[in-house]
């Protein structure tokens, strides 16, 4: 109930024994017929997660000309500006960006992925982390090829999930509201 979504983060690299016990914590979290297809990407620099930070934003403007439908529906205008403005709504000042990646074809790898995070970002709390989803960057590393460049993927291979984590700049004291149950019982 303590976990959540972290928008603020200290300019502080996260230790990698931290990055590695959580990711080997993700190793056991339920994959489709037990087949471990994940593998990681960890940039644990910000001057890194800056300029991935700074290509996304570049691939949001680029897709204002040639998908407008997902510019407008993603309200990417508003990135565009408040990057502009000075304001990285992209990376949240995130010191590091771990991502998922399986082969493209890999039927198991979109809930592995997403099971995977969901338990790295209830350990991170435990390690005194702070983690947020960003699709922003997770679909510009799969449409924008000079951030595919800069991440090295492999041939073959795509994000099926990417988070932001690092050290919070606050901390919250009280439970986040959640509406009640919705259940049907047959």
């Amino acid at each position: 109930m303590a976990r959540r979504s972290i928008r603020g983060y200290v300019n502080r690299p996260i230790e990698r024994d931290k990055i590695l016990q959580l990711l080997d914590i993700a190793r056991f979290a339920p994959h489709g017929g037990n087949r471990q297809v994940l593998r990681w990407l960890v940039i644990n620099d910000p001057a890194k997660v800056s300029k991935i930070a700074a290509l996304t934003i570049d691939w949001m403007k680029h897709t204002k000309d040639t998908n407008p439908g997902l510019y407008e529906e993603a309200k990417m205008e508003v990135f565009i500006k408040n990057w502009e403005a000075g304001s990285d709504q992209i990376s949240r000042g995130a010191p590091c960006i771990i991502q998922a990646w399986a082969n493209k074809d890999e039927r198991t790898a979109p809930p592995a992925a997403a099971i995977a995070i969901a338990h790295i970002q209830l350990a991170a709390t435990t390690l005194g982390l702070g983690t947020s989803w960003t699709e922003g960057i997770g679909y510009a590393s799969r449409a924008y090829p000079p951030l595919l460049k800069v991440l090295g993927m492999p041939e073959g291979q795509i994000p099926y999930a990417t988070f932001l984590i690092g050290y919070p700049t606050e901390f919250y004291h009280r439970i986040p509201t959640r509406k009640a149950v919705d259940v049907t019982w047959v």
